[in-house]
């Protein structure tokens, strides 16, 4: 369940990313370098001036060759006949990608806790030998680029003219110019080397056509949340959320082969989420209830095609959609907690799974919006053992029912966001963590998850794929981490910390599993991965010094397309630290 004052309709929940404001001032600067040429270079500061004004200063850099090895096989030019796999560096991978910040404004005034306008300037670079699948014939010389330039607006504020009303606001405005560059007329292999397709041909190495798409996208983004306190067990919330994307592109390549550009004109989607909540706190705030509505507006108008005419006129589409909800915790002890919750959402579809990214993401601008009735169960416990022991104990059940379940559909070398008429969503997670002081820190946490097409007709047949598992999804994964801090040492008070952490991910299927023979499915193998990093710091945390190893086993590693990712790596990073904070 997302709360209101969030803003969002994930249904699968939210990340709520909360900042440190202690910091009065402070300089945190960061250079990594590691496997695959990878360079990282970062840095953030923050200056305070007669504790009323601020400003931010913050960039990256990342450079990657990403050269690292993966199996693929060679396809004999003679005969067609296609060989075995074998261990192959990547060529066409690299990346470079850059973000500056500038950020000033007021803080504690009368009529502004924080009110901050900034400006965030980013480029990247991308080179792509790889789809969304591994195919016999990669690319050598696609690639895509990036420019953005971002202002933005924050604004907060507590006792808003009536005691414990508070008001945040915040809004950016995205300008992105992007192209997508395959015009190649070469077939290479995965060794480097290539022929080239006879004069005159229209297709890329990924593309149908070859293409130099260029689109614009402008970006609006706002959010208000307005909430009241009342004697400290009354909680009212108040949040709209409103955004809107506008796409227009162009191909001087592709419009010599066709006249069906995408976004030649351009195309809008226009969202609006307004939510209420009210939370009761009873039992001295030991047990709390909140109930909650939401309304879903999106409003679309995209260009499309007229049946097989080749005529395109635009389409206008209008969703309205409702969500209701209710959700409690309750201290049963100091020890115990536990939590429920129940409700009826949509989530409407994100700008990129309509409109695509321009190359690998296909468009899908008939995407309907996902609705799900959710309910969740979950039990805490915590526990302060003898001396500086701890123990932590989480368990929890889940139920979804999704309608319209939007899920990315591999196509060949692309993708596609779909929706999944109907499913059925079941499954449990659990986390178990210990902790002495805060020098050892161990945690084990496991989640299954059994999501199965829940479709029982299509066009008035029985659905052959009714209770199969969705695949691309993994159902059963979990993860072990075990971290040691030494005592400070020395005058300059140095600490030495020992971290490990062992991921695993049970094998599932490509595709759907009752499709083909079990010999000829592809399955995502089982996978184990064993990340490990020494960190020593001075001078509380001032200098530091870190070294990494990810991937110790080398094991081979999938994502849920079957692409294979990097194996064994190593980084040394360096970071420096310095801070003033708040009396």
């Amino acid at each position: 369940m997302v709360p209101v004052h969030l803003g969002a309709d994930a249904l699968g929940g939210a990340v709520n990313i909360v900042t440190n404001d202690n910091a009065k001032d402070f300089l945190d600067a960061s250079y990594s370098h590691g496997s695959f040429n990878t360079h990282q270079a970062a840095i953030a500061s923050r200056a305070t001036f007669k504790n009323k004004f601020i400003l931010n200063l913050s960039g990256f850099f990342n450079y990657s060759d990403n050269d690292f090895t993966v199996d693929a096989p060679l396809v004999d030019k003679s005969t067609g006949r296609i060989g075995p796999d074998q261990p192959f560096k990547l060529f066409n991978e690299q990346y470079k990608g850059g973000s500056v910040l500038v950020e000033g404004g007021v803080i504690n005034t009368k009529w502004a806790d924080r009110l901050l306008v900034g400006l965030i300037a980013s480029e990247s670079n991308k080179h792509l030998q790889r789809g969304r699948a591994m195919v016999l014939n990669p690319a050598g010389r696609v690639y895509t680029t990036d420019e953005t330039i971002t202002p933005t607006l924050k604004y907060r504020k507590a006792n808003l003219g009536v005691k414990n009303l508070s008001l945040n606001l915040s809004a950016i405005y995205t300008a992105t110019e992007s192209m997508r560059a395959d015009t190649s007329s070469r077939i290479y292999d995965w060794d480097g080397t290539y022929v080239t397709r006879a004069f005159g041909t229209t297709s890329g190495e990924i593309s149908w056509f070859k293409t130099n798409f260029r689109f614009n996208d402008r970006f609006i983004f706002n959010t208000a949340t307005l909430q009241y306190v009342l004697k400290d067990r009354h909680t009212f919330t108040l949040n709209n959320t409103n955004s809107y994307m506008r796409r227009q592109g162009s191909d001087p390549i592709a419009e010599q082969y066709t006249e069906n550009i995408a976004f030649a004109q351009p195309n809008t989607m226009r969202k609006n989420i307004t939510g209420v909540s009210y939370e009761l706190g009873l039992l001295d705030n030991q047990l709390k209830t909140m109930v909650f509505a939401k309304l879903f507006n999106m409003n679309t108008q995209t260009q499309q095609e007229v049946g097989d005419t080749g005529e395109y006129r635009y389409i206008i589409d209008k969703t309205v959609q409702h969500g209701f909800g209710i959700a409690s915790s309750w201290f049963v002890s100091k020890q115990v907690q536990l939590k429920a919750s129940y409700e009826h959402t949509a989530r409407l579809p994100e700008d990129d799974e309509m409109f695509g990214d321009g190359l690998l993401l296909q468009p899908n601008l008939t995407l309907k919006p996902e609705r799900s009735h959710n309910f969740n169960v979950d039990v805490l416990y915590t526990k302060h053992l003898r001396g500086d022991h701890s123990l932590r104990v989480d368990g929890g059940l889940i139920y979804r029912l999704p309608k319209n379940m939007i899920r990315i559909v591999a196509i060949g070398v692309t993708a596609q966001a779909q929706n999944q008429t109907t499913a059925r969503v079941m499954g449990a997670e659990g986390t178990i963590r210990y902790g002495y002081k805060r020098r050892v820190n161990v945690e084990l946490n496991a989640t299954y998850q059994d999501i199965r097409n829940n479709n029982k007709t299509i066009d008035s047949y029985p659905d052959p794929l009714r209770l199969d598992r969705i695949p691309n999804i993994p159902y059963l994964f979990g993860n072990a981490m075990v971290g040691v801090t030494s005592n400070r040492m020395g005058e300059s008070e140095w600490q030495v910390g020992f971290n490990w952490a062992t991921m695993y991910v049970r094998e599932f299927y490509l595709n759907w599993p009752s499709q083909g023979s079990k010999d000829s499915k592809s399955v995502i193998p089982n996978q184990i991965s064993h990340d490990a990093s020494v960190t020593a710091s001075a001078h509380g945390g001032k200098y530091n010094l870190s070294f990494s190893c990810w991937n110790v086993a080398d094991s081979k590693l999938y994502d849920n397309y079957k692409v294979q990712k990097p194996g064994r790596s190593f980084n040394v990073k360096l970071r420096y630290y310095i801070a003033r904070f708040k009396d």
